[in-house]
This record gives C-alpha cells, sequence and structure tokens, in this order.
C-alpha cells in the first residue's frame, strides 16, 4: 500500500534547477519521491524528453513515497520566494506545502493520472560521446540562432564540430579533442533544431559540463550530472535533405 504522504528537507536552489530543468520539457509532471526525485516527462510535440533524478543525499531528511502532480507554473512562481540557499521544508499530501520557517506556500497538487502518460525511456547506445564545457556550446547555440533554425554537430575521430547553415551566411566552429573535457573518438552526425539546444542551456549553470552522446541521423543525449541533480534531455534529429 501506498504511503498517503512526504516530508523532506531540502536546499531551495535544488527544487528551482529541478523545476527550471524540468518546465524546458512540461509544465505538468509526475513527480516521484521514492529514495530521492524522479521526473520523466516528454514535449507535446514528441520531439524532445526529460529524465531527472535528484539523489536522495541531496535531501537533509526524507520520509515517505509517493507521486505528485505538479503544476511546475505555479510552483516556479513560489520557489522564488526564497532564497536558492534556504532550507525548505517540503510536505506533500492532499496538497503541497513549502516553508523555510519565516514564509510557507501551500499549493494544490494534479492529479498524477490526469498528466500526460510517462514516456519510455530509450536505450540509446551511441558511438560518440563528447565532453564540452557549457560555455563554449552555449556560445555557438547562440551564435548559430542567428542565421539558422537547426546546427548540425558531428564528431571526426578528431575534433568535435558544430555548423550551420543560413540563406547566405554560416557559422563552423570546431574543438579539437584537446580543447574538450573528454571525447571517446567515435564519428558520428546528426541535426537538431536550435531552439530546444538553446533551452536546454537555459537550465544549465555557467560552469557545467555537458556530455552529448551522438549518432547518425539518431536521437542524441544531453547530459548535465551535478553532485545532488542529474538532468539527460534526449532529442530527436532533423533529418538532413539534399538541397
Amino acid at each position: 500500500m501506498q504511503v498517503l504522504g512526504f516530508k523532506g528537507r531540502l536546499r531551495a536552489g535544488i527544487l528551482a534547477d529541478v523545476v527550471k530543468a524540468a518546465s524546458v520539457i512540461a509544465w505538468e509532471v509526475r513527480a516521484h519521491f521514492d529514495e530521492g526525485l524522479h521526473i520523466r516527462a516528454v514535449n507535446p510535440e514528441n520531439v524532445a524528453m526529460v529524465i531527472i533524478d535528484v539523489r536522495g543525499s541531496a535531501f537533509e531528511s526524507f520520509n515517505g513515497k509517493l507521486t505528485a502532480g505538479l503544476d511546475l507554473d505555479r510552483l516556479k512562481n513560489t520557489i522564488r520566494a526564497f532564497s536558492s540557499r534556504d532550507i525548505i521544508d517540503l510536505e506533500i499530501g492532499d496538497r503541497i506545502t513549502l516553508s523555510n520557517g519565516r514564509i510557507s506556500y501551500t499549493l494544490p497538487l494534479l492529479k498524477p493520472e490526469s498528466i500526460r502518460r510517462e514516456p519510455k525511456v530509450p536505450n540509446l547506445e551511441l558511438p560518440a560521446v563528447v565532453e564540452i564545457a557549457l560555455e563554449d556550446f552555449k556560445k555557438v547555440v547562440g551564435l548559430a540562432e542567428k542565421i539558422s533554425d537547426a546546427v548540425v554537430l558531428q564528431t571526426d575521430g578528431e575534433a568535435f564540430v558544430m555548423e550551420a547553415q543560413g540563406d547566405m551566411d554560416s557559422i563552423r566552429a570546431t574543438f579539437p579533442s584537446d580543447k574538450l573535457v573528454d571525447y571517446n573518438g567515435g564519428e558520428a552526425r546528426s541535426m537538431f533544431a536550435v531552439e530546444y539546444l538553446k533551452e536546454f542551456c537555459k537550465a544549465a549553470k555557467p560552469k557545467d559540463v555537458l556530455t552529448i552522446h551522438l549518432g547518425n541521423d539518431y536521437p542524441a543525449r544531453f547530459v548535465l550530472d551535478g553532485d545532488d541533480v542529474r538532468v539527460e534531455y534526449i532529442l530527436a534529429p532533423r533529418i538532413e535533405t539534399e538541397g
């Protein structure tokens, strides 16, 4: 029988990071509190998916086990009342309550069954794995956005390349292996919508390292693995057509 209640304590900044990362994909999610916090969601277009895991060690206390339906827009506005360093008490029953001892908010929950069914996470074994400084990746995505709505990510065994082609302009950024955090030497090439890559970057911190698992015209994995929270986005490619 499921325990009808949960109580826990964690930094407000961790919860804010989770809401920020998940809301890139969906505004209503099923949150599983079970030895940590776990969320899986897919966007309405079935193009992008997010998998979020908050480690149990991120909580100062953790009691109970349940699945709650969360309205991330409402929760996002509430979290703004707290400092990122605040330790908040999180209590979930028929409603969700957040408190730092001075300010307490109580919000309604959504019925989990009213939220879109969680996606099955595909088992993707991809040939190329690149680890790149988030700021480097984000900068090129921002430049690509000015001329195109898509960017090609590719590896050739020696470097990671990002390129975009506009009607008149083009951009190509090359990162040799010694300019990357890590690279396994695999070869791959796929094209992706800039709008999604831009949103993934917004959910990350400037000092983060982004791990990209890349295939050939295949969905890619974009992973941000922090001390407390692991976020993975899976994005379907755009299929290149002969021009």
